[in-house]
């Protein structure tokens, strides 16, 4: 930053450059001149980006310099009292010319009584003023002139006597702290917009401002591309309404208001339009606009779901791809569509296979979360000790084996967007107090960390258990359940909703033949009472399988009811076993649960059912399954 001063007159020269010696200020130049007059000044080429000087000086730089600030050295009324004492001295004055810049002679009207001698003020801004000054002195009765360097070095030539109005040092301290401040004002400002500008040359959006009037002060480079502007086209100090017509974006109005998501073609192209008012108290001083290309939009909306999608964090499913017509169905549908339009909690309660996940997604892409992501993660299959570094992330050194780096959790990665939990009721006891923790608080805590992080996730919970029998077990928190089970939804079983079988099987049986290149007739009413009649025990995902399997065997155009029977009830077992096993289901489906796990066992066992259909049955995973039997062996 640099300062120049300019010395009033030779006499204080070396006065001022010690003060300029002794000020400081960081990042700052100081250097002096001596100019007589404004004519220099107006020639005169200046480095500097503040200037200080006094008089007709100062008047002739401030309104001529437009980009420089010019500090006023001040002169007050006891300089020119001074000046006036010495004149009246060494002159013996009878009457005084005082000739100077108003800025100097301000108030000298109340000096008459102090000084006690008749003079005649004269405000001069040039040289011109202070010619005409002098000779209107002369015929006024004048005999000698106080004044300014300038107007002292005009009166001698034309043979006046004249005393310089000297400047005191107080002033000269004052203007020298003066011009500092303005030199670090300056530096802040000069920061301020370096700041701006490069967030307005680095963002992804075009930004356009306009004054009141709707004149253009700033435009980005983004915005000559977006809006398909040249760029060599000047437009600052344009009209945004002549740069932009097809936009019909300005009027001149006080009650302008913020609008955003306003689709306007503009030269060509789609773009997605936003407006705020800049506003000084009440009244409106300008408008910021953004503009975003529409094609850039989807571009960019199709890479992140892309990626979301290779990092399997991408609800691929919505309410559409839920296949049936019933009204329980249909009752389901729109009790969840209304849970997606809020952000509480939800629990989901189903049988296995009943789609809990695929319900669980399509809140999501209701919602407006849907844009984020969705993370799912399976309860069960993650090993206990594993589950609490899943979830919550670690930093490097946390655990022994624990990553270089440490590693983000699942909350983390749902920030913003969807945690679905499935199988809720596998979590251990100790860490279901760190997950109420975490409902509570939204926030979590790394292990081997001290940093908390604030999360916003919606969490969907789901679960094919009773877990009010084991909050009275024991074995899962009461008040975990409260904060789970805000919203609640019951997915209903295949068992309930039999006329949606024949429209799911179809489905299924179209999309195999496509995998496996094959043509098969829609399903005949035979196999469909065949299909409506069985018990579907694994539900949805069941079903999924028996139509892989019969597509894959089924070597004609059509599926036979025989073919139907021999996959459903024949497969290692003999058909008069699984009509057993069936009527089984039904008595302990009346009354699944751990609690009747080992006289379950035993019923079954005639029927040569296998674990995995145990663990169906009961609600719980196999690694579960495995563990209670063998607590029990």
């Amino acid at each position: 930053m640099k300062i120049t001063f300019i010395i009033p007159y030779k006499e204080i020269e070396e006065q001022i450059e010690g003060f300029l010696a002794e000020a400081k200020g960081e990042g700052v130049v100081f250097n002096t001149t001596h100019i007589v007059g404004t004519q220099e000044t107006l020639l005169k080429e200046w480095d500097s980006d503040i200037i200080v000087a006094r008089g007709i000086t100062y008047l002739a730089l401030k309104n001529n310099l437009k980009n420089v600030s010019v500090i006023e050295i001040a002169v007050t009324g006891y300089d020119i009292i001074q000046a006036i004492n010495v004149c009246k001295k060494k002159y013996n004055s009878k009457k005084i010319a005082i000739i100077a810049s108003e800025s100097i002679i301000y108030d000298v009207g109340s000096l008459k009584e102090i000084v006690n001698i008749d003079f005649e003020v004269f405000k001069i801004k040039n040289e011109e003023d202070i010619r005409c000054a002098l000779n209107t002195a002369r015929s006024h009765g004048a005999d000698t002139v106080v004044g300014g360097l300038t107007g002292c070095s005009l009166a001698k030539n034309m043979g006046w006597q004249c005393v310089k109005i000297k400047t005191g040092e107080e002033a000269i301290r004052r203007a020298i702290k003066e011009a500092l401040n303005a030199a670090h004002a300056a530096r802040l400002e000069r920061s301020k917009a370096e700041l701006l500008k490069v967030i307005l040359e680095n963002t992804q959006e075009a930004i356009v401002a306009v004054d009141q009037e709707g004149i253009i002060t700033a435009f980005n480079k983004t915005a000559y591309k977006t809006l398909n502007i040249p760029q060599n086209r000047s437009v600052i100090g344009n009209s945004i309404n002549e740069i932009l017509p097809d936009g019909d974006l300005f009027k001149v109005t006080e009650t302008y208001e913020e609008e955003s998501g306003v689709l306007r073609n503009i030269n060509g192209g789609m773009v997605l339009t936003k407006w705020v008012p800049i506003r000084v108290e009440t009244r409106m001083v300008g408008v910021v606009y953004t503009f975003q290309n529409v094609d850039k939009i989807q571009e960019t909306e199709s890479k992140i779901r892309k990626e979301l999608s290779r990092k399997g964090l991408v609800a691929k499913y919505s309410f559409g791809n839920i296949i049936g017509t019933s009204s329980v169905l249909k009752k389901t549908i729109q009790t969840s569509y209304k849970y997606s339009q809020i952000n509480s909690n939800i629990l989901i309660i189903g049988e296995t296979g009943t789609g809990k996940e695929l319900f669980a997604q399509s809140i999501h892409n209701a919602s407006n979360r849907k844009t984020q992501a969705f993370v799912a993660v399976n309860c069960a299959a993650i090993p206990e000790n594993l589950l609490e570094s899943e979830l919550f992330g670690y930093v490097e050194g946390a655990f022994s084996g624990a990553g270089k780096g440490g590693k983000i959790g699942l909350f983390e990665i749902a920030h913003k967007g969807t945690l679905f939990l499935d199988e809720i009721g596998e979590i251990p006891l100790n860490l279901q107090a760190k997950l109420l923790r975490v409902l509570q608080e939204r926030e979590i805590r790394k292990i081997g960390d001290n940093n908390i992080v604030p999360i916003d996730v919606r969490i969907i919970a789901a679960t094919n258990i009773d877990l009010k029998k084991k909050v009275k077990s024991g074995h899962f928190r009461q008040d975990l359940l409260y904060r789970l089970d805000i919203l609640n939804l019951r997915i209903p079983s295949l068992r309930e909703r039999r006329e949606d079988i024949e429209s799911i099987a179809q489905y299924y049986i179209k999309e195999y033949c496509k995998q496996y290149n094959k043509v098969i007739s829609a399903l005949t009413s035979d196999v469909v009472e065949v299909l409506s009649s069985y018990n579907w025990p694994g539900n949805i995902r069941e079903m999924r399988n028996i139509c892989e399997r019969l597509v894959v065997l089924t070597d004609n155009k059509f599926i036979t009811r025989e073919e139907t029977m021999e996959i459903l009830y024949c497969s290692e077992q003999p058909l008069e076993e699984k009509v057993v096993q069936d009527e089984i289901v039904a008595k302990v489906m009346k009354h699944p649960g751990e609690e009747n796990l080992e006289a379950l066992m035993n019923l079954l066992s005639v029927a040569k059912v296998n674990k995995a259909d145990i663990a169906n049955l009961l609600g719980v995973s196999r690694t579960t399954l495995w563990r209670k039997l063998k607590e029990k062996s």
